[in-house]
């Protein structure tokens, strides 16, 4: 009789330790998953934050070194020139707060996109303040022309394809 009674006390036991594991995995179960999606949430915000950032400071680092742009009036030139400092200024300081959030290969890449558009607009802008000649208006529309169409758009497009692919997006 003391072996059913301690059976029945053990089965019991082991009956009330399972409830007890089934309750903690409801409650934090749930918390990591939402957490979790929490996280992607965030990263899917960040994302879609920063591609507008680029966005913005690629079209206004287009329109400041666009050839076109020498024929504006000095009230124009300037808000286009500031225009185009604060939409990088942006984009950079916001890259800053929030790289936690990408994974280390968009990180890279990201960082060589800006320091490619701080070297274009360095270089852009060194070679308008020099002498008005025929090499210095060359030097700018070649770095136009790589602004607009060659390394940052390939930059470009390859973090695209990365936030595509972290956003599992076709």
């Amino acid at each position: 009789m003391n072996e059913t009674i301690i059976a029945a006390i053990i089965s019991s036991g082991v009956v009330i330790i399972s409830m007890i594991a089934n309750m903690f995995v409801s409650i934090f179960a749930p918390r990591k998953a939402h957490k979790k999606q929490k996280l992607f949430d965030t990263q899917w915000e960040v994302l879609a934050k920063m591609y507008e950032l680029i966005s913005e400071a690629d079209s206004a680092f287009e329109l400041h070194m666009s050839p076109l742009n020498e024929m504006r009036n000095e009230e124009e030139q300037k808000k286009i020139n500031e225009d185009a400092a604060n939409t990088f200024n942006n984009m950079t300081s916001y890259y800053l707060r929030n790289k936690v959030f990408m994974p280390l290969e968009v990180a890279s890449k990201l960082e060589s996109l800006i320091k490619r558009m701080h070297d274009n607009i360095r270089k852009y802008d060194r070679a308008k303040n020099g002498k008005r000649n025929d090499k210095n208006y060359d030097k700018m529309y070649e770095i136009w022309g790589e602004q607009r169409d060659g390394k940052i758009k390939e930059i470009k497009n390859d973090i695209e394809k990365s936030f595509r692919k972290i956003l599992e997006i076709k």
